[in-house]
Order: C-alpha cells, then structure tokens, then sequence
C-alpha cells in the first residue's frame, strides 16, 4: 500500500504503458500519480505531455495550463501551449485594449476627430496610452506588461519614437515582444517592428551587468503615423532574490517623460494577503478570495519641457511608488540581513589598517584615522561594479573585496565600513538615491528608489563615498549632496533622510594673482589657486598625470587666457586626496590690457578677463523648473595689479556689494596713492544649491549685476607724454 501512495511509482507505471502501446492506461497511471501530489506542476505537465503525444490536445492544454498556474516561470509550456492552440492568458490578453479603436477615436475615422490638447502643441509626440500591469504570487515573481501607444506629431518624433527598449535578466526572466506595430495615417496597419537583443553594460564606466535588453526599431515612420509597443518579462526564476518583497518606482507618465499623455495605468494583481503601500491613490478589486487587483490611472498628463540643470524626474511629476514593506525599519532589517555575513575581516585587512595609519604622526587624532582609513580604501582599491544576480544589491565578502583590490559603491563602502570598526568607529551603510535622480518622499519604504551605497559615520555626522576617486574624506560629490537615503542601522532598522548639503564655506576657490602689467598691454602673471570641497575632485583629476599636468594647465588657462604662455608651475600636494588641490603658476599673457585712443593709455576688465555669470548659469530668459545649480560655495579672489613703468593707474572699478536670499556678492579695490598699483578683492557665493521658478527672475538680475560690477575697468596712462 505504501509503494502504491508514491506518485513516483505511477510515473513509471504510465512510462511502461506508453511503450507498451497502450495511452489510455499510461495517462490513467499518470491521472493516479496527479491525485496522489494535485499540486506538483511538473506532475502536470508530464500528464500534458502525454495526451499530446496521444492526440488528446484538449486533455494536454487542460494539464499544461494547470502546471503554469502552479509554477508561471516555465516559458516552454508557455511556447507549447501556443502551439497546441490554446488562448493566451498572461497580462498582455488579460488587459488587452483595442488599440485599433483607440487610434481610431484619435483621428476621428468613422467620427469626429478628438480635439488635440493645448499642451500637445509643440510636442513631437504624444502618448495615447500607456499600460504598465503586473501579475505576481506569493513570492513576488510573475510576469509585467510594458503596453505603449504613441502618436507621432513632429519630424522629432520620427526620432525619438523609432526605437523603445525593455530590460530583463536572462537568468531570471525572459522578454516576449507582444506588439511591434505601426498604425499608418492612410489606414493601413503595419507589423515592421524589429526585434533585437543586446547586452547591458559599461566597460568604459567599469560596470558589468547580467542584464540584458530588448530594443524594438521602427524604420520608415512617419509625421502621423501611431507605434504600438508591447513587451512582456516573466520570470524563471526559482524564488525571488529579494524573498517575498514587491517594490516599484515608475513615472506616472506615458513615454520618457517629454510627452503629454492621454492615459497612464498602473495596474498591480497580486495575492490578497500580500499588503501592498502606495504614494498615490490606488482603487482595489477582488479577483477572486486569493488575489486583488490594484489600480492607479490618470488621464490627460502634461509633457515636460526639458531645460538644462532641472532636478530630477521624481521632483518635476507625479510618481507611482508602490512596495511591500510597511517601515523604513523593515528595509533596514532586510538590507543588514543580507550583507551582515558580507562583512568579514581577515589577516589582510587588519594588515592594510595598520598600514593605512602608520605614516600618520602619534598625535593624530581619530577623525585624522579616520580620513587616513577612507584614503587607503580609495587608492587601495578600483572601481568596478559586477552587478550578476543578486550582487546588483548584496556586496561582495569585504575579504574577497579586499583581496582582489576592486569593489562597486556598496563593496567600497562595505570595506570602508568594516575598517573603520578595527579603530573603535562605528559607520553604518548607506542606500542613496544619487541628486540626478530626484528625491523622494519618505513613504513608501522601499528598495526600488536606490542606485548608490555610500558610508555613514555618526559620531562626526560624516557621509563619505568610497567611490569618489578624486575626492577626500570631507569632500563629499555634489551628486550625494541632496540626495534621499537610507542609513542601515546595522540590525537596528533603518532611518531615512536626505543627505545635507556641505556649507558655501567648505566649497571654496581661493585665487591669487600678481599681475605685473607691459606696455604692449601684454602680462606678467604669478597665480596661486587653492581649492576645497567638491570643485577639488575634478582638478585632481585632469592633473592626474604628472607628464601631461603643464599641458593640461595650459589647456585650462587657454579658456581664460587666449595665448597664455605657461613658463613654470608646481603643484604642491596634487596627488594626496586628502590635501587641498594648490597651483602654483607664473604666466605670460598677451592682450591682457588693451590699447585706448593714441595716447598710450591701457585698458583691462576687473579680473582680467570677461566674466558672463548670466550666460554660464541663466541663459533662458524664463525657466519652467527649479535650477540646479551645484552646491553652496564660495569664490575668493585677489588681484594686485602693477601698472607697466613710467604709467600710472588713471581710473579703478567701483565698490559694490550684492545680497540675495541666494548669494551674495562683494567687491572692494584698493589703490596706491602714487597711482603705481591697486588691489582688487572679490566674493562671490552662492548659498543655496537650487533656484526655484519664482526667485529665477531675481537671481538672473543679480547675475546681471555682478557681471556688471565685473565689466568695469582698470585704465592706466603714460605719467607723461612725450612732445
């Protein structure tokens, strides 16, 4: 009676009958080893397998669909049940919407045609619909619809529109191009999307994926023609790499984001039990007693106008941010649980911590420890991201990391984090959503938001990115300045926040100069910069190189100084990340002054040089969005200018002084009283890191203002004049 229980024994028994010749006994075996494990899907399909090789393809479709509702992620019953015939049921048919009667409407055939909204007008193209549905189980896995349909309204939108792509991970899913089609303005209907795969990646970025995409191109469109896109992911993988957790973080807009849209829907169809948060309202249906529907719709979306040095997409438009975690304590839980094995210290790391702090002096302090400890991760280690599987989230072993000498954000700061805690400094890891990306509001909680891992020490109140090459310890990137973040509590939760901006004080460009001024309206320059903060990282880099430095520096100087001949320059410190970047340099310039009338009298701006502050950082007259414009910082700069022999400073710049809710601005110069030289002292800093739309107006005049306070001049004349 016990072998008789086993399904396994019944498989067999129907394998001897179906070679025997006999499929009605072999599938009543199999109908027996099915009642014995009903929820065994690959019992299932082996019974569909069988009455399709018996001609039962009814009976087959009846079994093989059953299997894929036990276990989805099996696309060859899928590719079989296409075969045999059988109606399609993932989300693609599920949600199917009559496309042709969609454009139909739109151009008004068979009708009036529906009026175009203002905000279309402009555009190049617009989003007729947009579908983005869902389906999952129990462990998060399922399958998703990327539905869009988009009507050409430009020869931009030719471009723009002739290709669309879709990302999936070929370990754990698969991607199904639905629809690839083009509706004609005369009507006709056209299937000539071409379908290609390509593999996700940067070697040139040192980022490497398991990724990879589906681009879909349309040739030959057209100014009127509709593209109809349609990808579906299902994944097969095994179980879910983030155990049972849902998150998503998409725009509630149609196409990139540049284009008005008629309708956006989001739908979600999961299992009742799983609690779901929104950010937006979301409606709810019962499917049945063991699944709900989540819906969020919204019609009649204005497309972005883009414009340099606007903020992210989540701070211009409504988002959909949707996730199974109720508490940021719960990501917290989550995260620590999976990279707390990670964090792993050997011989070898102890080793690189006491050679990170031996060249440091007996009196250093800790935060000098500290800093000493960031350098030997920064210059002991590339940057190289292998993002495979779940190390797109999940660090490496800090051994292991250590021991090959690369890691990505997250093993940099993993490394960081557990050397810090060999000298008694507690740091915790940090998920961040890089500035470029946009904030996000503190709920949900979730893991979809992030794209960066930095450190974060509590006892100085300290973030510090290990991969910030070119940056020192105190010196954090302007892209993690601002940003929203979750600081991992090591066990204890999570905390989410935005990540402070630095003070103007601690971005600061200090220059010195000795101008020694020629006759011929040439000069003699002896310059002397110093800068701190996060302007520092992209001069160490260009400097990087010590036989290329003059030729660089010339190159840098060359955009101030047409012609500037550099004769000597040091550099004092450049590649100590730690040390203010200095440049020390004496050039010649030609045409730093200019020639006025016949009398011999020189001319020249007050620093030299033209400055177009309105061009560099407010060219557009008006603005739509926020303008990002860095981080807060300041600019210090002293000239002493001597007039050429045998002249004498006839006319100096006028003080000013500028205050803004934003910025501030101060000029003062100081003359000799024999009229042989002057100094000119000036400072110009922003304390905010971003214009809102209503201060735009203000600070383009104050722009205006300094560069005018900076278009005055300098005028020197011959003491005398010879008869």
């Amino acid at each position: 009676a016990g072998v008789r229980g086993r399904p396994a024994v019944w498989v067999r028994l129907a394998e001897l009958e179906e070679a025997a010749g006999d499929p009605n006994l072999a599938t009543a075996a199999m109908l027996e080893a099915v009642a014995l494990a009903p929820s065994d899907a690959q019992l299932h399909a082996q019974l569909g397998f069988l009455r399709s090789r018996s001609g039962d393809q009814a009976g087959a479709i009846q079994a093989l669909s059953r299997s894929l509702e036990l276990n989805p992620q099996q696309p060859e019953l899928r590719d079989l049940l296409d075969t045999l015939g059988a109606s399609r049921d993932d989300v693609f048919t599920r949600y199917a919407v009559d496309t042709e009667a969609l454009v139909e409407t739109y151009r008004g055939e068979g009708g009036e045609a529906e009026r175009p909204p203002a905000n279309w007008a402009g555009k190049e193209a617009a989003v007729l619909h947009r579908m983005i549905a869902t389906r999952i189980d129990g462990s998060g896995l399922g399958e998703r619809l990327d539905h869009r349909v988009i009507a050409i309204l430009d020869d931009r939108g030719i471009e723009g529109q002739a290709r669309h792509d879709f990302g999936y991970e070929p370990d754990e899913s698969y991607v199904e191009v639905r629809r690839a089609r083009v509706y004609r303005a005369d009507g006709r209907i056209e299937d000539i999307g071409i379908t290609r795969h390509y593999a996700v990646g940067s070697a040139g970025y040192r980022m490497y994926y398991d990724q990879r995409g589906v681009a879909v191109e349309f040739p030959g469109l057209r100014v009127g023609d509709v593209v109809e896109v349609a990808f579906v992911r299902r994944d097969v993988a095994t179980r879910n790499k983030f155990d049972d957790y849902y998150g998503d973080l998409v725009p509630t807009f149609g196409g990139s984001g540049l284009e008005p849209t008629r309708h956006f829907e989001y739908l979600l169809e999961a299992p009742t039990q799983l609690a779901l948060h929104f950010n937006q309202p979301a409606t709810t249906e019962a499917l049945d007693e063991d699944r709900t529907l989540h819906r969020v719709a919204v019609d009649d979306l204005a497309g972005l106008r883009p414009e340099s040095s606007m903020p992210g997409w989540t701070e211009l438009t409504d988002y959909l941010h949707v996730s199974s975690y109720a508490t940021w304590d719960a990501v917290g839980e989550w995260y620590w649980g999976l990279v707390e094995g990670q964090l792993l210290v050997d011989d070898a790391i102890e080793a690189g911590v006491r050679e990170a702090l031996e060249p440091l002096p007996k009196t250093a302090s800790e935060l000098d420890k500290v800093a000493a400890l960031y350098r030997h991760v920064i210059e002991s280690t590339r940057y190289v991201g292998l993002e495979f599987g779940i190390h797109g989230y999940k660090p490496y072993r800090t051994t292991d990391i250590y021991n090959r000498r690369f890691g990505d954000c997250k093993d940099k700061a993993s490394l960081l984090k557990v050397m810090l805690a060999q000298i008694g400094v507690d740091a915790h890891l940090v998920l961040v959503r890089t500035r470029d990306m946009g904030t996000i509001e503190a709920k949900p909680a979730s893991l979809s938001a992030f794209n960066h891992a930095i450190v974060y020490v509590p006892k100085y109140d300290l973030y510090m990115d290990g991969t910030a090459e070119y940056s020192g310890a105190f010196e954090l990137p302007a892209g993690d300045q601002g940003a929203s973040a979750a600081i991992i509590l090591d066990g204890k939760g999570a905390r989410f926040t935005t990540i402070p901006y630095a003070a103007a004080q601690d971005n600061t460009s200090d220059y010195a100069l000795s101008v020694q001024l020629r006759a011929d309206g040439s000069a003699q320059v002896d310059q002397r910069m110093v800068l701190e903060g996060s302007g520092a990282s992209s001069w160490r880099s260009g400097l990087e190189v010590a036989e290329q430095r003059d030729e660089r520096l010339t190159q840098l100087l060359a955009r101030t100084y047409p012609g500037v001949t550099l004769e000597q320059a040091r550099y004092p410190g450049i590649d100590d990340i730690l040390a203010p970047v200095e440049v020390e340099a004496k050039l010649r310039v030609p045409g730093f002054a200019t020639g006025v009338g016949e009398g011999g009298t020189l001319r020249w701006r007050a620093l030299g040089h033209e400055v177009q502050l309105v061009r560099s950082y407010a060219a557009q007259a008006t603005r739509e969005h926020p303008l990002d414009i860095g981080v807060p910082n300041r600019e210090l700069r002293e000239l002493k200018y001597a007039a050429p022999p045998g002249m004498r400073l006839t006319q100096v710049p006028q003080a000013a002084t500028l205050e803004a809710p934003f910025a501030r601005f101060e000029l003062a110069v100081e003359a000799a009283s024999n009229g042989r030289s002057a100094t000119l002292r000036s400072t110009l800093e922003f304390t905010a890191a971003r214009i809102e739309v209503a201060d735009y107006a203000a600070f383009r005049d104050f722009l205006a203002q300094v560069d005018a306070a900076l278009a005055q001049t300098f005028e020197a004349a011959p003491t005398s004049t010879p008869r």
